[in-house]
């Protein structure tokens, strides 16, 4: 990917929002999740709430398992049932996948643990 370097955020975003709808055009994403993408990257970009950036960037920041995968799919759930124009629904989710990503990270540290 290239970058504009007068205007790197701007053409980062565009080529996000490509990405984004080529996955969805080629079955990859359905629409709803496209949709959701699309949403999340304006409001992420628009860094109208911070707090919202910092805990998705900390979900990310850990790949999950086997054993987090319900907490994921749960996690994705509340994400594309978001409405990002609200932010009083932002905050809500905010304190929601904070919820769910302190429970994710025990479950990935009992699993470092047991060796598992």
């Amino acid at each position: 990917m290239i970058v504009n370097r007068r205007y790197p955020e701007k053409q980062l975003y565009t080529e996000m929002a490509r990405i984004i709808d080529a996955l969805r055009v080629k079955g990859q994403l359905s629409s709803e999740e496209g949709t959701c993408l699309l949403d999340l990257l304006d409001l992420i970009c628009a860094g109208t709430s911070p707090e919202f950036n910092k805990t998705l960037e900390e979900v990310l920041e850990v790949p999950g398992n086997s054993d987090t995968m319900e907490i994921d799919e749960i996690i994705k759930g509340t994400l594309m049932g978001t409405d990002p124009k609200s932010m009083d629904e932002v905050a809500q989710v905010v304190g929601i996948i904070t919820d769910l990503h302190k429970e994710r990270n025990r479950i990935l540290r009992l699993n470092d643990e047991s060796g598992g």
